[in-house]
């Protein structure tokens, strides 16, 4: 469960840094990646205190 975490934050930093940069359409695709992201890390805490 760690390593599924550290990799969740790899990408919500890699997507933040990505969505700085580039055209409209990859910011877009960044954020959405963002948000994915961080949903899944937020529901990783959630499942592990159940």
């Amino acid at each position: 469960m760690l390593a599924f975490r550290i990799l969740l934050l790899v990408v919500l930093a890699a997507s933040a840094i990505g969505s700085i940069g580039g055209n409209r359409e990859d910011q877009r695709t960044m954020m959405k990646l963002f948000g994915l992201a961080g949903a899944l890390f937020l529901l990783s805490i959630i499942a592990e205190r159940m």
